[in-house]
């Protein structure tokens, strides 16, 4: 469970309602899974032909750029999101962008598409197909993105240390090492990071299985602006 998988309706698919039946005919949840509804034309400039890719072949050059710069930036909205190496004006399979359409995909688990004043298309959400109804960290790609590095980092440090002898000085050599290993790479990452190494009880000393904790609090992103205005008397 760590890979990111992104979906995409079929590029048959020419409206929202067909997208929903596609997802709804299987519909995989989890916090690595993400589904995109529209498709667009690609020009292939070696053989001069007009080929119809689904939105997922775009969004591989804001994840390119999502792992380039780091893999703790969002790949939607109006600085990472922007969709681009296809033709303009060929995309359909997503609606026409309305907040009532973007809802009925949204609420389902459909990263939303989004038009600047400029025309531009951009994907305006990040979101994993995992406990959609609750508001969770672990709906953010990036945030999974992270929890994804940290665990293959602690997979590559801990094939080291499988043979050590299972002992109080052996546990907190390598405790004090996993935690300086993931805290040097990821801290500047998110708000909060602890790592602990541990032996539950008696018996899982005995057999020799250590267990390995992680207690990850991210920086949240912006859900919503609420604006105030208030009407001031005139000044006497």
């Amino acid at each position: 469970d760590d890979v990111q998988v992104l979906f995409n309706a079929p590029i048959e698919s020419n409206t929202i309602s067909e997208a929903l039946a596609f997802k709804q005919s299987f519909n995989i949840q989890g916090r690595n899974y993400y589904y995109y509804p529209g498709s667009f034309n690609y020009v292939d400039t070696r053989t001069d032909k007009t080929i119809r890719v689904p939105q997922t072949f775009a969004m591989m050059f804001n994840v390119l750029d999502h792992y380039q710069n780091g893999f703790d930036k969002a790949i939607a909205g109006m600085d990472n999101g922007i969709i681009t190496g296809v033709e303009s004006g060929s995309g359909r399979g997503y609606g026409d962008m309305t907040l009532k359409e973007n809802e009925r995909l949204y609420t389902k688990g459909y990263n939303i598409i989004s038009a600047h004043t400029d025309g531009l298309l951009y994907s305006d959400s990040q979101l994993a197909n995992y406990l959609l109804t609750e508001r969770s960290a672990l709906q953010e790609f990036h945030n999974n993105s992270i929890i994804n590095r940290i665990l293959k980092k602690l997979y590559l440090s801990l094939q080291f240390e499988k043979h050590r002898l299972n002992s109080a000085e052996a546990v907190a050599k390598i405790t004090f090492k996993i935690d300086n290993d993931i805290r040097s790479e990821f801290q500047n990452k998110v708000r909060a990071l602890a790592y602990s190494g541990y032996f539950e009880s008696a018996f899982t000393e005995a057999i020799g299985l250590m267990q390995h904790r992680l207690e990850i609090q991210f920086f949240n992103t912006i859900k919503y602006h609420h604006i105030y205005i208030q009407a001031l008397p005139s000044a006497s």
